[in-house]
């Protein structure tokens, strides 16, 4: 009788077991990894050039900018493009990493900012954070770029931008070469190998994500751009599903100069209108219980 009990408990442990275990195992391999975090809670009043600190796991620093400053933000301070750039010098960046910047405070040193992880490509990322969009903004703004040289050509990038006039978040990058001609959303683009020919080609695609709903002025929103190994984009405003578009993106070459700019592109061109707080990129595609975890969701009412 007592091996019958036993046998039967057997059963119905490995028929538990089994389901548990797939289950850990989501949670466990689902969890996204911080590969940057910039939390913009430096002083304010902080001159260009002062060091905006990555709490994540490579401390990848950037420089804040003279086309940048630091200004009261949803939680501690955020980063907001300067009204004007100063006369008489070149235009700069509202924060940036320049090309052959190794993290100061990591033992892991990144001698090209392409061969770090924030070199998206085809696998699982997510960029997010939290957004104060100008009340009278239309003009497109940069949230995140990835370049292959600081004043070079603008074909090699990853970028991500707002276009609040049309309620969009764009982004543009690399993708494998298309046969036909080009279009607007997909051109063809040639790059030197410098280790000799021949070269590499792709296509440089733009890819749309329409929000399902205007985009809030005048106050915080949280915005979270996921892309999987599938080739899916997903827009997700408060943690909700807003857009999705295709993008079968590839990472920039890993074995050119570049540099990373937040709050505008690395010409300083196109400054975010409004301010950036709490910017993250991670290594997986984030489901929406992740995002809301990373700060109270407004309620629907303030949206």
């Amino acid at each position: 009788m007592r091996s019958a009990l036993q046998a039967c408990a057997r059963r119905r442990w490995k028929r538990l077991a089994v389901p548990l275990l797939l289950a850990l195992s989501v949670v466990s391999f689902g969890r996204a990894e911080t590969v940057a975090h910039w939390l913009f809670d430096e002083p304010a009043g902080r001159p260009p050039g002062s060091v905006l600190r990555d709490t994540g796991r490579f401390q990848l620093d950037l420089t804040l900018g003279v086309g940048g400053r630091l200004v009261p933000g949803r939680k501690g301070n955020a980063l907001r493009p300067a009204s004007t750039q100063p006369s008489g010098r070149a235009p700069e960046p509202v924060a940036t990493r320049a090309r052959g910047d190794g993290p100061p405070r990591s033992g892991r040193m990144f001698p090209r900012v392409t061969a770090s992880p924030l070199n998206l490509g085809a696998g699982d990322w997510t960029i997010e954070g939290w957004f104060l969009l100008d009340p009278e903004s239309d003009e497109e703004g940069v949230i995140f770029e990835l370049g292959t040289g600081l004043r070079g050509q603008d074909d090699l990038v990853t970028r991500l931008s707002v276009r609040p006039r049309e309620n969009t978040f764009v982004l543009a990058g690399l993708a494998p070469p298309a046969p036909g001609p080009a279009t607007a959303a997909a051109r063809r683009v040639e790059f030197a190998n410098p280790d000799g020919p021949p070269g590499g080609a792709a296509t440089l695609l733009t890819a749309t994500l329409a929000a399902d709903q205007p985009l809030l002025r005048g106050d915080w929103f949280h915005a979270a751009v996921t892309h999987s190994a599938d080739g899916v984009l997903r827009l997700w405003l408060d943690g909700v599903l807003s857009a999705t578009a295709l993008a079968d993106l590839r990472a920039l070459p890993g074995d050119t100069a570049g540099t990373l700019a937040l709050g505008s592109d690395t010409h300083a061109r196109h400054p975010f209108p409004g301010a950036i707080d709490e910017l993250r990129v991670s290594d997986h595609a984030v489901l929406p219980a992740g995002l809301t975890a990373h700060g109270p969701t407004p309620p629907p009412s303030s949206r």
